[in-house]
């Protein structure tokens, strides 16, 4: 998988923010897992390999001004999910440009 995919991937793990959690890597949701931003790339990509930290790496650079991790910026409580996505489909655009 190439970056842009593993983010891709990871952004429909969330489900449209039906699978999208804080404070946690993972947790149940009814009857499925949800998972914060990084939890949803590991649980893609459970290796540490150099596409996944490239991927964090990603979603690291697409947050805006003033944020310094994705799990704060994640977890945040003025936190929506229309933000989450948002910095998936910056992280994907910049992963695109990459290639």
């Amino acid at each position: 998988m190439t970056t842009a995919e593993i983010l891709r991937a990871a952004l429909a793990k969330l489900d449209g923010g039906r699978a999208w959690t804080q404070g946690v890597l993972t947790s149940g949701c009814e009857d499925s897992l949800c998972f914060c931003s990084i939890g949803s790339v590991a649980a893609v990509n459970g290796s540490r390999s150099p596409k996944r930290i490239s991927a964090y790496r990603h979603l690291l650079d697409a947050l805006p001004d003033g944020h310094e991790t994705v799990s704060a910026y994640n977890d945040h409580p003025d936190r929506t999910w229309p933000d989450i996505e948002a910095l998936f489909r910056r992280a994907i655009a910049a992963a695109e440009a990459d290639q």
